[in-house]
């Protein structure tokens, strides 16, 4: 019988869960975690997929407890459901283990009985537990600051299984971070103490790592390491740990060359936010209805416009007042969704600016007091 905290329990099944659901459809019964304590009053979890595993430890209520559970595997959707039922400040009870089936208590007078599945091992073991790490990221997302710039990171993934080489976030040494899926890219830089070094994380690791942070907020320590021909990274936080093999060779272009810089452009043009945000607002409901959700941006003899044309509901057009502009004019096609999760993004920023170099390049948006910015590359109209 081992008994520990229910909320920090149930959140680490949640996050095994989003482990074993990458396991294909038709092997739904080694979607499982392994239970078991490999020392007195350590309860430890364990869970994997292919790729991936992950394991968590936790301390007994009694941190002189000397009693013991027999290592077990659970279904993971099954023990989620149950741990739903909490209460605050809730704890939970392993116990009655029997040779089918295991017991919980929960704070509040809720009991479970779980099935023990056949198979009493994870399907998927670590087969290169040995490997040697050298750690390439260090951050404290204690930070509100930093889990913004980190889920603006991640709006931006490429989830198309087409095109895995970029299916990443891109760390730098000069403490930046970039995403992309091709038809835009997201950039940030983290202010403060950062160990960066130059790595590629995979989108599977990186939606863990934000899961896990959002509510444990530790620090946050990356690895990579060489296994033979396989190359591994490894992600330590709040006693979670979590390898994953990279299966894809991770590719990321070389976006400098198509993202416009402030001494590369041709036009600029500089507002206030919520300017923009109205502006926008004014179009969007028509453009979202539109095939691809295409918007006209044009600039003017000093004048900025946003249309869209629908063929049944007709054109739609909104003026923005501008702070400041400068630069040739341009009609530039850009995606709706994209422009708008971008300037949605922004909290601190007092004004934006649009950066492009010309009609067929990509449009580029700094929130400078965010320190985010944002490139959409341009769409036929």
């Amino acid at each position: 019988m081992l008994t520990v905290n229910q909320k920090s329990f149930h959140e680490a099944v949640r996050i095994a869960k989003k482990v074993t659901d990458k396991i294909p459809t038709g092997y739904q019964d080694q979607r499982k975690v392994h239970l078991s304590n490999v020392e007195s009053g350590v309860l430890l979890l364990r869970a994997s997929n292919k790729d991936t595993f992950m394991t968590i430890g936790f301390d007994a209520n009694d941190k002189n407890c000397e009693d013991t559970i027999k290592p077990v595997c659970i279904k993971t959707d099954n023990l989620e459901k149950v741990l739903r039922c909490r209460v605050k400040d809730g704890m939970v009870t392993v116990s009655g283990q029997t040779e089918k089936t295991v017991n919980l208590k929960m704070t509040g007078g809720t009991r479970a009985t779980l099935n023990i599945t056949e198979n009493q091992d994870l399907v998927f073991e670590n087969p290169s537990p040995d490997i040697e790490y050298t750690r390439k990221v260090s951050f404290d997302p204690k930070n509100n600051d930093t889990i913004k710039k980190l889920k603006f990171l991640q709006s931006a993934i490429s989830r198309n299984e087409i095109r895995r080489n970029i299916e990443c976030v891109r760390f730098e040494s000069n403490n930046k971070g970039i995403a992309t899926d091709g038809k835009r890219l997201n950039y940030v830089e983290f202010a403060g103490s950062y160990v960066f070094e130059e790595i590629s994380v995979p989108v599977d690791l990186y939606d863990l790592m934000l899961s896990i942070i959002q509510t444990h907020k530790h620090i946050v320590e990356i690895y990579t390491g060489k296994n033979k021909n396989e190359e591994w990274v490894r992600l330590e936080c709040g006693g979670y740990v979590i390898e994953q093999k990279l299966e894809n060779k991770i590719d990321f272009p070389e976006y400098e060359n198509v993202m416009p810089t402030k001494e590369r452009r041709d036009s600029f043009v500089e507002i206030d936010p919520k300017e923009l945000k109205s502006a926008i607002m004014r179009v969007y409901a028509v453009a979202e209805k539109t095939p691809n959700h295409v918007m006209k941006m044009t600039f003017h003899d000093g004048i900025l416009k946003f249309s869209v044309s629908h063929w049944d509901l007709g054109e739609f057009e909104t003026d923005v007042s501008m702070i400041q502009s400068s630069g040739r004019n341009f009609i530039i096609g850009i995606d709706t969704k994209y422009f708008t999760e971008a300037i949605f993004r922004i909290k601190n920023s007092k004004t934006i600016q649009i950066t492009t170099r010309g009609d067929k390049d990509p449009v580029r948006i700094d929130m400078e007091e965010d320190g985010m910015v944002a490139v959409v590359m341009p769409v036929r109209i």
